[in-house]
């Protein structure tokens, strides 16, 4: 190899080396700047705003008005969950009759899968196989 060519081979590797110890550093103080500060914005709030840029509209603004737990009603939780999972009162972590269900409408109807995940299963299958808890 030429010297111009291990200049040039050694300046594109000090560059990426130095665009991932940035990025790493970025990543690493937005993990921790938001484990001990609110976060400002949500993913949808990302997204709504992002899509108004690709749509032309630089005009939206993204914004929420955040409250206090203490303003929040203790049912809003509730609802929540019941959105997710309507049983998750009811049973352990596994709603074993819809788990029953899904498997033979699955086994009659291949074309059209049904799930019975629940929160639990969810949680489990976010912290097991996609390594975050």
């Amino acid at each position: 190899m030429s010297k111009s060519r291990l200049t040039v081979f050694s300046f594109v590797r000090r560059f990426l080396l130095r665009l991932m110890v940035v990025l790493a550093v970025f990543w690493g103080g937005g993990i921790a700047l938001f484990s001990v500060a609110p976060v400002p914005f949500s993913a949808v709030m990302v997204e709504r705003q992002v899509s108004a840029w690709l749509h032309g509209n630089f005009r939206y603004v993204a914004h929420s008005d955040w409250v206090s737990m203490d303003q929040i009603s203790p049912w809003m939780g509730l609802a929540v969950i019941a959105a997710e999972d309507q049983k998750f009162p009811e049973h352990w972590g596994f709603d074993v009759a819809s788990i029953e269900k899904a498997l033979a409408h699955n086994e009659r109807n291949e074309n059209r899968i049904r799930g019975a995940s629940t929160i639990s299963q969810q949680t489990a299958k976010k912290s097991l196989f996609m390594g975050w808890a």
